[in-house]
């Protein structure tokens, strides 16, 4: 699926349910009605949610949980509420969005597509590994006992995530690709989406996806520090960058220096930084912050989609977007 494409219709979405494009109404009433993607997948923290909107109707699936949705006024951007009357809500900015269950705001979501091909996963008991690229799906299982070449249809968009199915040679395979959080069994490495496969109707489940996706994008605001927040009005920071470098805020001074991904763990290499004297406890503060860094050796994303880096001993560095 074409990025840009996807992204100038979220974007046209925007503009004409805040009213910034006015439709042309000279056509009947249902050309006046935004068109949009059938279905939307966002990702609030580690929540999954659905934004649907078939011919005008709003629905929003939140987990297990399905709400009808008219429109709100908003002075920007797409709104919804909930036509049961409870606070639920949907707020849409583009690939951006901010999701109420019953007055329980979720983390900010973001859009997700189709995984970006080649795209790997691997399950255990036995152990299997998929990779679809853009023309067929192979999958390697039973520790190399079976290998299948499968033509690539272009995926279905379901309540469950992204369906590919397929058959040849008189077998058929479905491979389901999940947005949500999962964690390999093997390593504990997370992973951006949850993955199953079913062969000839007998399922397998396991993980996929790019870790480093979890990581890069927007910064990261550092929360506590070996279990001790942060001092007040401080501000740590950690931004990823595609590259393998790292660069934020130790809480006084700038960062800069390289992280390292693999299937074992998260490290990062020697950290470069500004030196301006800083006064106390920003100092205590950015030492120790700096001391967790190096030493951390692998990461979680916990609940409501926080950052969490673990040192050998036990300590923790916690951040949120």
């Amino acid at each position: 699926m074409n990025r840009k494409l996807v992204a100038a219709a979220l974007a046209a979405f925007a503009a004409l349910a805040s009213g910034c494009i006015q439709p042309d109404r000279t056509g009947p009433d249902k050309s006046a009605q935004p068109v949009i993607p059938d279905k939307i997948f966002f990702l609030c923290g580690t929540t999954p949610v659905i934004f649907n909107a078939p011919e005008g109707r709003a629905r929003m699936d939140v987990a297990s949980e399905s709400f009808d949705l008219k429109p709100a006024v908003s002075a920007s951007g797409a709104r919804y509420r909930a036509v049961d009357g409870s606070e639920t809500g949907f707020w849409s900015k583009g690939e951006r969005a901010l999701v109420t269950v019953r007055g329980r705001e979720l983390p900010e979501c973001r859009a997700l597509r189709e995984p970006d091909l080649p795209f790997t996963a691997r399950g255990q008991e036995p152990g299997w590994m998929i990779t679809i690229d853009a023309d067929a799906i192979f999958l390697n299982a039973d520790f190399g006992a079976l290998q299948l070449r499968m033509p690539k249809n272009e995926p279905l968009t379901t309540t469950e995530g992204f369906l590919y199915r397929t058959a040849a040679e008189g077998r058929r395979l479905a491979v389901t690709i999940r947005p949500e959080i999962c964690a390999d069994v093997a390593t504990g490495m997370p992973q951006p989406y949850r993955v199953r496969y079913e062969l000839d109707g007998k399922a397998h489940a396991g993980c996929g996806g790019d870790p480093r996706s979890l990581l890069t994008g927007l910064e990261w605001i550092v929360e506590t520090i070996g279990g001790v927040p942060v001092v007040e009005k401080s501000k740590a920071t950690i931004l990823f960058l595609e590259e393998g470098r790292v660069a934020g805020n130790a809480s006084c001074n700038r960062f800069t220096g390289s992280f390292r991904l693999t299937g074992e763990g998260l490290s990062f290499g020697q950290m470069a930084g500004t030196k301006m004297a800083c006064e106390e406890p920003l100092s205590r503060q950015e030492m120790r912050f700096l001391e967790l860094l190096q030493k951390t050796h692998r990461f979680e994303i916990g609940p409501q989609g926080r950052l969490v880096l673990h040192t050998p001993d036990g300590q923790r560095i916690t951040a949120r977007r």
